[in-house]
């Protein structure tokens, strides 16, 4: 992994909004050892202009 991604992984393990501690399999079947919180990752950056509903 780059240095550029791992810190990207690294903030986002901060806020919570990433999870790297098991396995997922998405809908496509796809398998993958991280996956990202988008509702975490929003709440933590928790941006005025951005709707409650988005």
């Amino acid at each position: 992994m780059s240095e550029i991604n791992q810190e990207v992984v690294d903030i986002l393990k901060k806020t919570k909004a990433i999870i790297s501690d098991s396995h997922f399999v998405y809908i496509s079947g796809k398998h993958a050892k991280l996956y990202v919180n988008i509702f975490e990752l929003r709440n933590s950056l928790n941006p005025p202009n951005i709707p409650q509903s988005c």
